[in-house]
């Protein structure tokens, strides 16, 4: 089948747009290699495609538009069952996952696909990431990366190389820490992992594109966008901290010390037609909050832990409009600053 060379140009555009801004309501799965024997009745297989690619079965929770690489040889479904099958050459390395209005997702394939064999993989459509039943964004997060960078005088990953399963060398990243705890989950896994007081170093895959940490009982980062390549033989560092919260509140006494933290960190920026977002306080205490009148809160007052939903309406005047949302708990307070964009002629609240 001709090359279209437009769908070249398309899918290189649909790359940049996902670095620019990556999906994170979309969770694919690989589910492993599945015999034809144990397929049912009526997924056939068509024996001409098999000889010149492999198949692809995707079961699904909601309606996706699936896409590869390399040209589609041919796609099926079940007209009862929430499943396409896609055959496709060998050499596909990337599915591309797409929903109406969404950032497509780009999915690394975890397998070598082999001419004949049949591959499954599950994919989720999640709740889109300012919903209030999400708690593991950024914005909510205890914990923080920064200055990712590549450190051009390290040959850590070339003088002492270990390799993936591929038989390629892998890539160094040194997250420096102010915690021992962290627990570092790269997406494509880690080969080896060496700790040191202050210092965590992983060998990972060539290819690496995200990163999910977690800490004890802080509220994790999950989903971590690499803002760069990752490299084979390349060494990356980069700093990952927990947040002052968070310390303060493994530190207290539940008896005698009192903690507050929010879980979030910089300017919460809202758009001009009205949005949601949340932040968590942490207190082993009770607790009030003041906000601009533009801000409507789940919550006013409470006691100990609790998430708390900001519902800003349209901005309709012609100039941005800024406060802050101040925490109080027994003369301790802490603060957000709040700014939502200028506004236009019309009005568009926020249910």
């Amino acid at each position: 089948m001709r090359q279209n060379p437009l769908r070249k140009i398309f899918f290189v555009l649909f790359i940049l747009s996902s670095i620019i801004c990556a999906a994170q309501d979309i969770k694919v799965e690989y589910a492993g290699i599945i015999s034809p024997l144990y397929l049912e009745e009526d997924i056939i297989i068509n024996s001409r495609l098999n000889k010149k690619g492999a198949v692809i079965i995707v079961h699904f929770n909601k309606k996706v538009k699936i896409d590869f690489d390399v040209e589609i040889l041919k796609q099926e479904s079940l007209w009862n069952k929430p499943t396409l099958i896609y055959y496709v050459p060998a050499s596909a390395r990337t599915m591309i996952v797409e929903r109406k209005d969404w950032t497509p997702f780009f999915y690394d394939i975890p397998v070598e696909l082999e001419i004949g064999k049949i591959y499954s993989f599950n994919i989720d459509v999640i709740k889109r990431s300012d919903d209030s039943s999400l708690l593991t964004s950024a914005t909510t997060s205890d914990i923080k990366i920064s200055d990712f960078r590549i450190n051009p005088s390290s040959l850590i990953g070339s003088s002492e190389p270990i390799y993936d399963n591929a038989g390629n060398a892998c890539a160094v990243i040194r997250y420096f820490v102010n915690d021992d705890d962290f627990v570092i989950a790269p997406n494509l896994g880690v080969l080896k992992t060496i700790r040191k007081p202050g210092m965590i170093l992983q060998y990972v895959p060539a290819g690496t594109k995200r990163l999910s940490i977690s800490n004890g009982d802080c509220m994790p980062l999950n989903g971590f966008e690499i803002p760069m390549e990752i490299e084979s033989k390349i060494t990356y560092d980069a700093n990952v901290q927990l947040s002052e919260s968070a310390i303060k509140r493994r530190k207290a006494s539940p008896d005698n010390d009192e903690y507050l933290g929010i879980g979030y960190n910089g300017k919460m920026t809202f758009a001009a037609g009205g949005e949601r977002k949340q932040f968590v306080i942490h207190s082993n205490n009770s607790w009030t909050i003041t906000s601009p009148s533009w801000c409507v809160l789940s919550d006013y007052s409470g006691n100990g832990n609790k998430e708390i939903t900001i519902k800003v309406k349209s901005n309709t005047q012609t100039q941005s409009r800024s406060g802050r949302i101040i925490v109080k708990s027994e003369g301790v307070e802490t603060a957000i600053d709040v700014e939502q964009g200028k506004g236009s002629n019309y009005v568009n609240y926020v249910d």
